[in-house]
């Protein structure tokens, strides 16, 4: 057996064995993928994303993919993720997984030292449909400063990056800085224009599965509580117009401002039983965060 690294170059000889969406997840800045190979055939793998990377948190890793194998597989390979953690100077490992089908996985969690509970997942999938029965979207009045992102100019969305990471005002879309415009669906994804200013944006991802999934909703004005949920309904009003009804819409519910919402909408949907495992890598962990954005300055392609 042996232990490679995910990387670009690779990824694509493993993408039906990770998922079309975990294989695009893993190309993302700030995240990493082993997989335990026995015979040249997967047989256990793991990939995370470094978080708190851009603030004085200490650096988390949250994984986001595991597939157990055997205890000789799973052992190899958690040997070779804590090497990771000690390098990427990580104070804290979270995963999350349906609990329907990892118990395997739970097990080797557990025998890695995390502690493991059962909790309900904070992401919930609705039908585009369903949003659209909602009683608000029939009142929804097309407003002159919202505009789809395909309108935004290649010097404006730079600069609007720019403002978002220097005000911290890109939630958990830590690697803003290096997603390609592309990555965001320009006529669903939109903006808030005032006085010729972009003062916020909601930007949506269509997943290689299909899901339309929000990454990140900000605005950095006085104002932000009244243009977050009308930049909410026009990206709600852009979909409509071209997904299909059965699509479905991601909603992660990682924050007071986001349950909320979610809750006044959909009350009675419940995220399905996960669970989540956490593992404390050491006690603290070094501040990387200037070390990072300075990386980003050097290889952000003339952004600034």
């Amino acid at each position: 057996m042996k232990v490679i690294q995910l990387s670009k170059n690779n990824i694509a000889e493993y993408r039906e064995y990770l998922t079309p969406d975990i294989a695009e997840m893993a190309l993302r800045a700030f995240s990493h993928g082993l997989i335990v190979l026995d015979n040249d055939i997967p047989s256990a793998s793991i990939l995370w994303r470094q978080q708190n990377i851009m603030s004085h948190d200490p650096c988390e890793s949250h994984i986001i993919s595991f597939r157990a194998g055997n205890e000789e597989a799973n052992d190899l390979l958690f040997s070779e993720y804590k090497k990771h953690m000690e390098d990427e100077d990580v104070a804290l490992s979270v995963v999350e997984l349906t609990a329907r089908d990892h118990a395997p996985e739970k097990e080797a969690l557990k025998k890695a030292g995390f502690k493991v509970s059962l909790m309900e997942d904070d992401t919930i999938k609705v039908k585009l449909s369903a949003l659209k029965m909602l009683p608000f979207f029939v009142k929804i009045t097309r407003q002159p400063f919202i505009h789809p992102l395909m309108d935004m100019s290649a010097k404006q969305y730079n600069e609007t990056v720019r403002k978002m990471l220097f005000k911290n005002k890109y939630g958990l879309c830590e690697d803003i800085a290096f997603l390609p415009r592309s990555y965001f669906d320009e006529e669903v994804s939109c903006y808030c224009e005032i006085q010729d200013e972009i003062v916020g944006v909601f930007l949506v991802h269509r997943t290689p599965s299909g899901g339309i999934k929000p990454e990140l909703m900000t605005s950095w004005t006085e104002d932000s509580k009244k243009y977050i949920p009308v930049l909410i309904t026009h990206s709600l009003l852009f979909a409509a117009e071209i997904y299909d009804p059965g699509d479905m819409v991601i909603l992660d519910r990682h924050n007071i401002q986001s349950l909320a919402l979610v809750e006044k909408f959909f009350p009675d949907r419940i995220g399905v039983p996960i669970f989540i495992g956490m593992r404390a890598e050491k006690t603290v962990a070094k501040d990387r965060s200037l070390e990072l954005f300075e990386e980003f300055l050097r290889t952000s392609d003339g952004l600034f």
